[in-house]
C-alpha cells in the first residue's frame, strides 16, 4: 500500500503452468485495469510471489522461477506506480554450481531506492541457510564470473559501487562504448555533499572497454575522509559528445 491507500495484490496463476500476476486499486478498492501477468516468459514456474512498495506507489515483485533448467531462483521485475514495468525480469540470485542450486521463499522490501531481498539458499548442502542482497532501484543484473570480459559495452554505464554503504573500501565499475576509432577523455572524481571535489581516481583518455577502480575512502591529500553521503561523477568527452553519470555512495566509519 502506498501512502494515499492504493495498493496491489499478487498471487500464482495456474494457466497450465504456475505464472505471476497482478492487480491494481485504489484506496477505495475499485479496480483499476485488468489483471496483468509478472512473469515475462511462458516457460517453468513461478510461484511463491511476495510484493514491496515505497509511499509514492513504486513497488517491486519477487518469486521463486524455475525456467533455467528446473533450478529454482529468486526473479524480480520493477513497477512505477501506475503499474509500467521498469525493465524485464531479472534473476536477485548468482547461479550456483553447487549439488542443491534451489533458492525458495523469497522475501523483499523497499524504502529509499533500496530493496532489499532474503530467500532461503541450500547452495551449501548443509540444510537450508538464509541469503540476502541489498541493491539499489535501478539495478537489475546480477554479475557473473567472467562478465567482465563479454566483448565491447553497448552503452556509457556507471554501476552502483560495491559494497555501499561501505566501511573502508569499495569498488566503482563503468563501461565505456566504442562511440568513435579514437580515445576518450575520462574522469571519474568523488565530491561531497556540498559539491566539493573530494577525490580524482580517474583524469585521462581511455578506449573503450569495461573499467574497475578502488576507493579507500580517502581525499586527494591521503586523508580519510568522514563518515556520509558522497557523489561519485563519471564524464566522458569526445568530438561530438559528453556523457555525465553520477551514483550516490554512502560511508560509514
Amino acid at each position: 500500500m502506498d501512502a494515499s491507500g492504493g495498493f496491489f495484490i499478487c498471487w500464482e496463476n495456474l494457466y497450465g503452468d504456475f505464472e505471476i500476476y497482478a492487480q491494481r486499486f485504489d484506496s477505495s478498492g475499485e479496480v483499476l485495469g485488468a489483471n496483468f501477468r509478472v512473469n515475462d516468459v511462458g516457460r517453468g514456474w513461478q510461484e511463491h510471489p511476495e510484493m514491496a512498495m515505497d509511499t509514492v506507489g513504486n513497488f517491486v515483485i519477487c518469486w521463486e522461477d524455475n525456467r533455467n533448467n528446473g533450478d529454482w531462483d529468486i526473479y524480480a521485475q520493477r513497477y512505477y506506480s501506475d503499474g509500467t514495468p521498469l525493465g524485464r525480469n531479472y534473476m536477485v540470485n548468482q547461479r550456483s554450481d553447487a549439488v542443491n542450486p534451489d533458492q525458495w521463499y523469497p522475501s523483499v522490501a523497499l524504502n529509499n531506492d533500496r530493496i532489499s531481498f532474503a530467500w532461503e539458499d541450500a547452495r551449501r548442502s548443509k540444510g537450508w541457510d538464509i541469503y540476502a542482497k541489498v541493491v539499489t532501484w535501478d539495478w537489475d543484473k546480477v554479475d557473473e564470473p567472467g562478465d567482465d570480459d563479454l566483448g565491447v559495452p553497448k552503452d556509457f554505464t556507471l554501476f552502483q559501487n560495491y559494497p555501499n554503504p561501505f566501511n573502508s573500501t569499495t569498488t566503482i565499475r563503468y563501461h565505456l562504448p566504442a562511440v568513435s576509432s579514437q580515445r576518450s577523455a575520462v574522469s571519474l572524481k568523488i565530491y561531497n555533499i556540498l559539491g566539493q571535489e573530494v577525490k580524482t581516481l580517474v583524469n585521462e583518455e581511455k578506449p573503450a572497454g569495461k573499467y574497475r577502480v578502488l576507493w579507500n575512502g580517502r581525499d586527494n591529500s591521503g586523508k580519510e575522509v568522514s563518515s556520509g553521503f558522497y557523489f561519485c561523477r563519471l564524464e566522458v568527452t569526445g568530438d561530438r559528445f559528453k556523457v555525465e553519470k553520477t551514483r550516490k555512495m554512502v560511508l560509514v566509519r
